[in-house]
Parts: C-alpha cells; structure tokens; sequence
C-alpha cells in the first residue's frame, strides 16, 4: 500500500520532509517519486504488510483504522461538543481545552455552533484521530 506525502528535498540533495502522520515501520523509496495534479512532486511512501490492523485497512489512504469510532466521536461531539467531549474521545487534549474556554467566555454560542460543525466534520469522515490514522465507520 502507498501513501503520498509532500517531497521537499534540501538544496544538498538529502531527503524531504514528510508532512502527515505515519504510524508503523516505513521505508522510503528514493527512485519512485511523481507529479499529482499540479501539486508538485510527491513522494511515495509505502508501508510494510505487518502494521497491527485489527480493524482493517482506509481503503483511501491506506493506513489502518484507529480503535475509536467515527459514530461515536460524531455523536459525542453534536450532543456534548461544547464540553469538547469528541475531541478528548479522539485524544486532541488542547483542542477539547479550547472548547470548554470558547463555550465559557460566548455563553454557549460560539462553542455550541463548533461543536455541530465538527460533529458533522467527524461524522463525514473529514478528521483523523490523534494519531493520524482515519477513524473506524
């Protein structure tokens, strides 16, 4: 399976720097990079077979589905949102912390209309977890 990250060689000819979050062992592959549509060149990161995956493997992205749920972050989120009760649930610590202060300071609104957005974000499959691996529908 491959997964693309942005390849950014130094001037010295060394290697880029991927962007994103990998998890597992990956190697790189220096003589397989490619053009994608106008963005510049990717590089091709392919992960090794032997990646725990007990929930199987993001069809899209190719990386294995994280132990939380998508339902049950997305519901979390639209019904306690404002506490910043998904995010915690999906491990974004400062993020739930950030909620609590937004729905405090605007009395409710500010952070109740995030919460429903982002509920529907995590519900649509738009947000990964903490550790960069797509959540399990």
């Amino acid at each position: 399976m491959a997964r693309y990250r942005d390849y950014d060689p130094d001037e010295n000819g060394g290697r880029g720097r991927g962007r994103g979050r990998g998890r597992g062992r990956v190697y790189y592959d220096d003589a397989e990079t490619e053009e994608r549509s106008g963005r510049g060149r990717y590089e091709v990161v392919h992960y090794e077979e032997d990646l725990p995956a007990p929930y199987g493997y993001d069809p899209d992205s190719g990386l294995p589905y994280s132990d939380r749920s998508r339902v049950v972050a997305g519901l979390l989120q639209i019904f306690l949102g404002s506490f910043g009760v998904g995010r915690f649930y999906l491990g974004y610590n400062g993020l739930g912390v950030l909620m609590i202060l937004a729905t405090i300071f605007t009395f409710g609104i500010a952070g109740g209309i995030w919460a429903l957005i982002d509920g529907v974000r995590i519900l649509m499959g738009e947000v990964y977890d903490a550790d960069g691996l797509p959540l399990r529908p």
